[in-house]
């Protein structure tokens, strides 16, 4: 099974991204699922942690302030 991790705080960049992983992976006879992160929160951390084998990341780059 692969693990697309997106993250990016614009909705629509993550829903974009989702649909051409979708759209790319129906050609093909993988398992996969999209985790969708709006950003580097507790949540985000914990999955990160985890022990889940085969992660594609697609990062939004952090903003300096």
């Amino acid at each position: 099974m692969l693990n697309f991790i997106v993250v990016d705080d614009v909705v629509e960049i993550t829903k974009t991204v989702e649909k051409i992983i979708s759209k790319v992976m129906m050609g093909t006879n993988l398992e996969y699922k999209i985790h969708v992160f709006n950003n580097y929160d507790s949540k985000f951390l914990k999955y990160m942690k985890q022990q889940i084998p085969n992660k594609i990341y697609f990062l939004e780059k952090e903003k300096k302030s």
